[in-house]
Parts: C-alpha cells; sequence; structure tokens
C-alpha cells in the first residue's frame, strides 16, 4: 500500500508476503495509522509488518495490535520525519523479530503507551522512549500462529493460522493507554476513533475504576462481556454460573468469565456481570 496523507484506520492487514514490506509500505507524506490487526504478514528482506522509505512528514501510529510478522524488522522506519512520528497505544508481539526500528534524522519520533515485548531494546536508538510503556504478555483470547506444514527448517510453505486478538480480563493493556494521542506537528491528521475495529465504543471503563481510558492495541475489552457479543446480557450471566468454581487456567472459557480477573470464577464475577447488564 503506498499512501500520501491518508488515513489507514480500522482495517485487518494479514497473511501477506512482500519483498520490501509484508504488510503496509508507506510513502507519505502525512499519515495516521491507527485501529488496525496488522498480523502474519512476512517480508524475509525488510519489514514484516510496516515499512517506510525516505522522506515522511510527520504522522501517527496509534492503536493497532501488529503481531505474528515475520521480517528482519517488524516496523521499519529509515525516513527523515520531519514533522516528527508518534507512537502510541500499540501492542507489538509474537513477531519473528520484535525490532521496532524508528529512528530520524529531523523531526522526534516518540514511543508511549505501547506494549513492546522486548522493551527498551527493541526500538531505535534516536527515538524517544516514553512513559507508559510496558513489555508484558497482552493477554490475547487466542493468538495466532505459523504452521510449519510439517517442515520445520523451511520457512518458505509456512503459512499463519489467524487468532483472537481481543484481550482477556486482566490484560496489562487494559485502560493502559493514553486517550492523548495528538501529534502536535500534524494536528489535522489526529483524532482518537470512536470505535475500536470491532465496533466497540473507544473508550471504554475496562477496569472499571471510573476513568475511561483507551486500551493498548485496536480493541477494547467491554466487562461483564463474557461472550464476546458486544453487550452485557443474560447470556453473559449464565455463561459465568455454567463454569462456577472452574480454574480459569482451565479453558478460554473459564478465563472469560473470571471477569474480575482474581483467579477464580464465582459469585463476584455473577456480581460484576448482573451490574453491568444492558451496558
Amino acid at each position: 500500500m503506498s499512501s500520501s496523507g491518508y488515513v489507514i484506520e480500522g482495517n485487518t492487514i494479514a497473511c501477506n508476503d512482500g519483498t520490501v514490506c509484508g504488510g503496509i509500505l508507506l510513502d507519505i507524506i502525512q499519515v495516521r495509522i491507527s485501529n488496525n490487526l496488522i498480523c502474519g504478514n512476512r517480508s524475509m528482506n525488510y519489514a514484516g509488518g510496516i515499512g517506510q522509505i525516505p522522506m515522511g512528514k510527520g504522522g501517527q501510529l496509534a492503536g493497532n495490535t501488529i503481531v505474528g510478522n515475520r521480517g528482519p524488522q517488524v516496523v521499519s522506519s529509515r525516513l527523515n520525519w520531519r514533522l516528527g512520528l508518534l507512537v502510541s497505544d500499540n501492542v507489538f508481539w509474537n513477531n519473528s523479530s520484535g525490532r521496532v526500528s524508528l529512528g530520524s534524522f529531523y523531526g522526534p519520533v516518540v514511543v508511549e503507551y505501547c506494549n513492546i515485548q522486548g522493551g527498551r531494546d527493541m526500538v531505535g536508538k534516536t527515538a524517544t522512549w516514553g512513559t507508559g510503556n510496558i513489555d508484558a504478555d497482552p493477554l490475547f483470547v487466542d493468538p495466532g500462529h505459523w504452521d510449519d506444514g510439517g517442515t520445520p527448517t523451511d520457512l518458505s510453505d509456512d503459512t499463519f493460522i489467524p487468532g483472537d486478538y481481543r484481550l482477556l480480563p486482566g490484560s496489562p493493556c487494559i485502560d493502559a493507554g493514553t486517550n492523548d494521542v495528538d501529534n502536535p506537528d500534524t494536528p489535522e491528521i489526529e483524532t482518537l476513533p470512536a470505535a475500536d475495529i470491532a465496533g466497540l465504543p473507544r473508550v471504554i471503563d475496562g477496569n472499571l475504576d471510573g476513568t475511561a481510558t483507551v486500551d493498548i492495541g485496536a480493541y477494547e475489552y467491554l466487562p461483564g462481556d463474557v461472550n464476546y457479543d458486544g453487550t452485557v446480557n443474560v447470556l453473559d450471566l449464565l455463561l459465568v454460573r455454567n463454569s462456577m468454581g472452574s480454574d480459569p487456567a482451565s479453558s478460554i472459557q473459564a478465563r472469560k468469565a473470571d471477569v474480575n480477573a482474581d483467579g477464580g470464577v464465582n459469585v463476584l464475577d455473577l456480581l460484576v456481570v448482573r451490574g453491568r447488564l444492558g451496558k
């Protein structure tokens, strides 16, 4: 994909192969890349997820889930960001190379409120490591994986099996982002989307602390929505009741039913769901 001053938002970009880049290849003036799932893309020469060629003029990479990509780097930016690049609220996880190469000769590149596997060492030295960054298992419902086709030494015939990248209760990404995603140098292309990639409102108070803060990644977590159908209703009560007494580690369903993430499915989870009926 080649863009000039565009918004790339709300897309699933998966299972692509490319010579230079597997997912998104940008030759841009200004761009906002937000609320996208970028997974299972492959480029053995450059960047598995997002690649950038020189002379970008400012932008934003915010609220994306970038996982399972293969390449020497997951995101590569070998450019002159003249107006700066803000990287916030993204998950970078389970990529074959965790390298998030974000450098600039001119404008600032700021990385903040992201969940980056490997932490600071995975980000280019010229980028500013801001506040709110973490390195913790995001607790996806069902992470995807590469199938080696029975030939583990031959990567060329591997295929990616997509997963479910919504967040389980207790995910460290819940309410861990920032609602302020503005790059002051490019205000004309910034906004926090009204909905996440699945259509849920953005933002939701996912940890029920009274303050609605955006989740890190492309998905918002709706507390009490045990079956992940986008609303809290009697079906969620039934699912919790059916899992009562179960060890959350025993199954994904029990893990979902542990709404308060206290390590057990019990009456406290029922109370949470009952209190949020209709949400």
